[in-house]
């Protein structure tokens, strides 16, 4: 990171966080957008967004429609739906709280 950007390495962590965040949003987006409402293959790759490759978006769409990959994110779904309380505390956790 310091070959291409010259940062301080305070701000460093937080750089990596908000790309991480900004890769994991645009990855949910592209999946909501083009792979969820489409019933086969043919059309998932007809209807590609153009500033993904296609043989990245093949291989993305090759991961999310495998089984295993398929039952992890039906039983994430469904875990995420089961949560009373979500965490939004930031870094103080619930013992804490509770306390």
């Amino acid at each position: 990171m310091q070959t291409k950007f010259i940062l301080p390495t305070s701000v460093e962590k937080w750089v990596i966080q908000t790309i991480q965040d900004a890769w994991k949003r645009f990855k949910s987006k592209l999946k909501q957008k083009h792979f969820e409402p489409y019933d086969n293959y043919d059309d998932m790759v007809k209807n590609r967004p153009l500033r993904v490759p296609e043989d990245q978006f093949v291989k993305l769409l090759l991961y999310w429609g495998h089984p295993t990959i398929q039952e992890r994110s039906q039983r994430n779904k469904n875990n995420r739906k089961q949560q009373k309380f979500p965490h939004r505390m930031g870094p103080v956790n619930f013992e804490r709280v509770r306390a």
